[in-house]
């Protein structure tokens, strides 16, 4: 369990999926960063930065999600209606 929560390598970390790893790596990034001060200011403003654009993003994909939902369902309906208006207008 111990060995599992230390990540080898970030990306690995993220390409597996591993929220542990994850965690805890972002717990001592930025522990570190706060023991180092003011000389991470600059990575501090620039992961503020990439967390808006993510969240920016996010919010786009949000607005996008119920037309994804909706156009195949709409599809669907347009199947299953037609198929029932075949079958009564065959009898």
């Amino acid at each position: 369990m111990v060995e599992h929560t230390v990540p080898a390598s970030i990306v690995d970390a993220m390409a597996r999926g591993e929220v542990l790893q994850i965690v805890v790596f972002a717990f001592l990034f930025g522990a570190a960063c706060a023991s180092v001060g003011a000389k991470a200011k600059p990575v501090v403003e620039f992961c503020g930065a990439l967390a808006e654009v993510m969240f920016r993003y996010t919010k786009y994909v949000m607005y996008a999600a119920p037309v994804g939902v909706a156009r195949p369902w709409r599809t669907r309906w347009q199947q299953r209606r037609a198929v029932l208006w075949n079958l009564a207008s065959s009898s």
